[in-house]
C-alpha cells in the first residue's frame, strides 16, 4: 500500500500531500479476479486491448484521459516513441496542442523526471510554487477539456522511460482520491510488464516477418511441417506451388500429393526424416503426370519436448528459369548478345530457335556461343548452361 506522511481522517477522501510518499506498490502475483490486470497482459500480444484497458481504468479512477507513452532521453532533449491512450482521447486527439500531447509539454523536461520517476504524481510535485511552465500547461489543458493530472513515471529494462497520464475533466470538482491513486500505483509495474512483454513480442514478430521476406525471395519452394505432415510454414514459391496443385497441395493444412497412395508414401518420407536422429537429408520424388517434383526433406533438431520439423525444399523441372541477359551478363561476364543466347538455353531452348527469334544469322547466333564458352571457361553447351543454373541469379525469384 501506499505510505503517507498524515493519515486520512475517518470516512473522507483526502488528496495526498505534497509531502506524501507514493512509490509503487510492490509486484504481487496478478489477481485472477483482476479483470483490468487481465486486460494489460493481454495487449501485450493484443495491442488493440490497450483502448480497452485504459478506458477501464478511466472508468475505476474517474478520468476522462489515460495516455501511455514511452520517451527517450537524448543530447536534444525528450524524444517520443510509443503512445497509446483511451478510445475517448483516441476519438479527440488533440493534434493541434503540442505543448500537452508533444516533447514541448513541460512536464517532460529532464529535471522533472526524477520528481516523478517510480511514483504516483500530481502536478503539485512536478513544478515549484510559482512556476510560469504550470499555468501555461494547465491553459493549454483546459482548451481541450482537461482538468487535473495524475501520473507515473518508470524505467523500462531498455532504458526508455514509460509514462502514465490520467486526467479529469476541465471543471470538474471532484479531485482524484486515495484509492485511485494507490490502485494507479499497484498498476504501474504491470503496465510496466505489459509494455515491455509487448515490445518483445512485436521486435519477435519483425524479425520472423524479415525473415520471411528473406525466405520469399528463394525459386526453391521451402515447406516445413511435422512428422505427420502438417504444414506449419511455407515460403512463397511454395504457396504458389500448393495453390496451383502442382503435384502437392495443403489443403486443411496437410501436406498431400495428387493421389492417396503418392500422399502416402510422402507422409512414410516426412515420416522417416522426422526420425531420423542423424538428421540426414533424405530425397523422394513425385511423378504427378505432369513432370516431377524432386524432394529433399532434413528434420530440426528437437526442441525441448523432443518435437521436431521437417523442412521440404522442393523443386521442379517444369519451372523455367527466367533471368534477365543483363543479369548473365553481369554475372558471366558476357556481352549483352552473349547473354541473351545464355538465357535462351537456360530456359532448354536451341541456339537455331534462338537466332530465329532474334532475328540474326544462325552463324551469328554459333559465334556468340563460342564467345560464352570461351568466357566461362567451358568447352560444351551443356557446361555452359550447368555453369548458368548454378549461379545465384537462377535461386532467386527476380
Amino acid at each position: 500500500m501506499l505510505a503517507h506522511a498524515t493519515a486520512p481522517q475517518a470516512g473522507v477522501d483526502h488528496a495526498p500531500s505534497r509531502n506524501a510518499l507514493h512509490h509503487f506498490e510492490a509486484l504481487h502475483a496478478m489477481n485472477p479476479k483482476d479483470e483490468l490486470l487481465l486486460q494489460l497482459y493481454a495487449c501485450a500480444s493484443q495491442p488493440a486491448h490497450w483502448s480497452l484497458a485504459l478506458d477501464q481504468l478511466c472508468a475505476e479512477t474517474g478520468a476522462c484521459s489515460a495516455v501511455v507513452q514511452t520517451f527517450e532521453l537524448g543530447t536534444e532533449g525528450v524524444r517520443l516513441g510509443w503512445q497509446v491512450s483511451d478510445s475517448r482521447t483516441e476519438r479527440n486527439r488533440p493534434v493541434d496542442c503540442p505543448q500537452v500531447t508533444g516533447e514541448h509539454n513541460p512536464r517532460l523536461q529532464s529535471h522533472r523526471f526524477n520528481r516523478g520517476l517510480n511514483r504516483v504524481v500530481r502536478d503539485d510535485e512536478l513544478f515549484d510554487r510559482h512556476d510560469p511552465g504550470r499555468a501555461a500547461l494547465q491553459a493549454n489543458l483546459a482548451r481541450i477539456g482537461l482538468g487535473e493530472f495524475m501520473g507515473a513515471l518508470q524505467t523500462l529494462p531498455d532504458g526508455r522511460l514509460l509514462g502514465i497520464a490520467l486526467h479529469r475533466p476541465w471543471g470538474d470538482p471532484v479531485p482524484f482520491d486515495r484509492r485511485s491513486e494507490q490502485r494507479l500505483a499497484s498498476l504501474a509495474p504491470h503496465l510496466g510488464q505489459a509494455c515491455e512483454l509487448g515490445q518483445q513480442l512485436l521486435s519477435a514478430r519483425t524479425e520472423m516477418q524479415r525473415q520471411q521476406q528473406h525466405a520469399d525471395m528463394l525459386r526453391c519452394a521451402l515447406i516445413a511441417c511435422d512428422e505427420h505432415g502438417r504444414v506449419q510454414w511455407m515460403n512463397h514459391s511454395a504457396l504458389r506451388l500448393t495453390r496451383a496443385e502442382r503435384g502437392l497441395s495443403s489443403r486443411g493444412g496437410l501436406l498431400r500429393a495428387a493421389s492417396p497412395s503418392l500422399s502416402a508414401r510422402l507422409h512414410e518420407d516426412i515420416a522417416a526424416a522426422a526420425h531420423d536422429e542423424d538428421r540426414n537429408v533424405h530425397y523422394s520424388v513425385i511423378d504427378h503426370g505432369h513432370g516431377a517434383l524432386h524432394l529433399a526433406l532434413r528434420a530440426s533438431a528437437r526442441d525441448a519436448q523432443g518435437a521436431s520439423s521437417v523442412m521440404l525444399a522442393v523443386t521442379s523441372a517444369q519451372d523455367l528459369v527466367d533471368v534477365p541477359a543483363d543479369i548473365w551478363a553481369k554475372l558471366l561476364g558476357l556481352t549483352l548478345a552473349e547473354a541473351r543466347l545464355v538465357a535462351t538455353l537456360a530456359q532448354g531452348d536451341t541456339v537455331e530457335l534462338h537466332a530465329t527469334q532474334r532475328g540474326i544469322a544462325l552463324g551469328t547466333a554459333r559465334n556468340q556461343l563460342k564467345m560464352a564458352l570461351a568466357k566461362t571457361g567451358t568447352s560444351r553447351q551443356a557446361d555452359l548452361v550447368r555453369v548458368a543454373l548454378s549461379s545465384a541469379a537462377a535461386q532467386v525469384l527476380g
